[in-house]
């Protein structure tokens, strides 16, 4: 089985988390997820390379890839739709939600519901 740093080197990137504190000095990044022969890994700007997992999903769940903080700006993921990685995120804001990119689609926190929404002008299809 590949290490997750063998993974991370050698794999395809399948989801790619972007952010960007925009304040001087603070810092902006990505978390990705990578994929090598059906394995797994993560390269976090926090936790370092993780891994392997035997899924996708699995990369997510167990690992804080897609931990929305203030700072959040976009995801990018061919495997899953849009309402998948909306199920999938791990809220880490401290009272404001970012306004998100999801696959394209413009996403913005929903407070009642308590989680993200995309836009109703948005084709059903997009949806799925």
């Amino acid at each position: 089985m590949p290490s997750a740093s063998k993974i991370i080197k050698n794999g395809k990137v399948v989801l790619s988390y972007n952010w960007d504190t925009r304040g001087p000095g603070a810092g902006a990044g990505v978390e990705q997820i990578f994929c090598l022969k059906g394995k797994f890994a993560v390269a976090s700007e926090y936790e370092g390379a993780l891994g392997p997992f035997d899924s996708l999903i699995n990369a997510i769940e167990q690992t804080q890839v897609l931990c929305i903080t203030d700072a959040g700006e976009s995801i990018e993921c061919d495997s899953l739709s849009v309402s998948q990685i909306i199920d999938l995120l791990q809220l880490c804001c401290v009272g404001y939600e970012p306004v998100m990119d999801i696959n394209g689609k413009t996403c913005e926190f929903d407070p009642v519901a308590r989680r993200y929404q995309a836009q109703e002008s948005q084709s059903p299809q997009d949806m799925a």
